[in-house]
């Protein structure tokens, strides 16, 4: 006998790497106007959504991808309306109020949509950067977190040991939080190399935008204590579309390093980063795809300065360091604890050398 187990999940609306759109229908005088068709269309991918007006005349689209939009209300005896080039971000919630004239439907009023001055619908402080900004500003190893600090009230961060972090208002590095498509993204939370602080590293030609929150920001970022870098990665389109890309350095064209000796000419550094992107449709208006790829390419001949034992060190004179010997090591005689001895005149001998130290002692230059 088989069974077939059928699990239902529910959608949760919250909108982490998402926006919303949202609004009210009235006619000429003011009065509200329920039972309105508005449908939201993505231009890209032409994907429909289609939602009606309560009682109150309000419609709210939540969970609506980031990109360029079109919202279109219609309603009987009423000459339908259009508004168009509506851009919605990463976390923004937009306002978009119509209001319907009376009229035959055989004609439509289109809008042309502006960016509103101000964002009414939330209080989070935060900025956006778009996919132009990513990818014309320059970038040392095309980082794009490097782009945070231009968000009010953030700052490098120097006192970590994470390459690719900031400061916001105040608080530690640590203390931020860092999402990819609505994931926890954080290196911190799950263990990992601390050398850097977002597990996965998008390349950034396939960031659509992302959006530094700093402040006041929903419980839906309870994990950050800092700031909330929220990236959203780009989506294949009804067209299909791509992208190829080299950066290349050359210390050919860099001037000497302060510590390289002058006769030794400049170190070799050669540096390439490549890649490419490609997105399109698998089944037009419903299905698609978007793939990025990135890989370096590093020759780095550049003077490192270190530090290394002198000759008496190396031949076991540590000179004013007093040097305990290990083999001494007993229960004091006069109380608690233990004591040992001094190898004469701090000279470690030679037989007492682990073989593995000789061999790498002789390595040092």
């Amino acid at each position: 006998m088989r069974f077939l187990a059928a699990f239902l999940a529910l959608p949760l609306l919250a909108q982490v790497d998402t926006g919303a759109i949202s609004g009210t229908v009235s006619d000429a005088s003011g009065a509200v106007i329920p039972n309105v068709q508005v449908t939201v269309t993505h231009l890209d991918t032409n994907i429909k959504t289609a939602l009606s007006t309560n009682a109150s005349g309000f419609f709210a689209a939540p969970s609506l991808k980031v990109g360029r939009y079109t919202v279109g209300a219609t309603a009987e005896g009423f000459r339908p309306e259009m508004r168009t080039s509506i851009d919605l971000h990463v976390q923004e919630r937009l306002e978009i109020n119509f209001t319907l004239q009376v009229g035959s439907s055989a004609s439509e009023v289109t809008v042309t949509a502006a960016a509103p001055l101000l964002e009414s619908e939330t209080s989070s402080l935060g900025q956006v950067m778009e996919q132009k900004t990513i990818t014309d500003l320059p970038l040392n190893g095309r980082n794009f977190i490097q782009l945070a600090t231009l968000t009010a009230g953030t700052l490098p961060s120097s006192r970590t040991a994470e390459r690719d972090n900031f400061i916001a208002n105040g608080a530690r590095a640590i203390q931020n939080s860092y999402l990819l498509d609505g994931v926890e993204n954080k290196n911190r939370i799950l263990g990992f190399d601390k050398g850097v602080a977002q597990i996965v590293q998008p390349v950034i030609d396939a960031i659509q935008e992302f959006k530094v929150q700093t402040s006041t920001f929903s419980a839906e970022f309870g994990q950050a204590a800092g700031g909330v870098v929220n990236v959203t990665l780009r989506s294949g389109t009804n067209q299909i579309h791509g992208s190829a890309f080299e950066f290349f350095r050359n210390s050919k064209l860099d001037a000497l390093p302060y510590f390289q000796p002058a006769a030794g000419g400049r170190p070799a550094f050669l540096q390439n980063q490549f890649g490419a992107t490609l997105g399109g449709p698998v089944r037009k208006s419903q299905t698609f795809f978007f793939a990025s790829w990135q890989t370096s390419r590093e020759v780095n001949a550049a003077p490192q300065i270190g530090s290394v034992p002198l000759q008496p060190v190396r031949d076991g004179n540590f000179g004013a360091t007093r040097m305990y010997d290990p083999a001494t090591v007993r229960t004091n005689p006069a109380g608690a604890g233990f004591v040992r001895d001094l190898f004469p005149n701090n000279i470690v001998p030679a037989s007492r050398w682990d073989p593995v130290s000789v061999k790498f002692a002789a390595l040092f230059p």
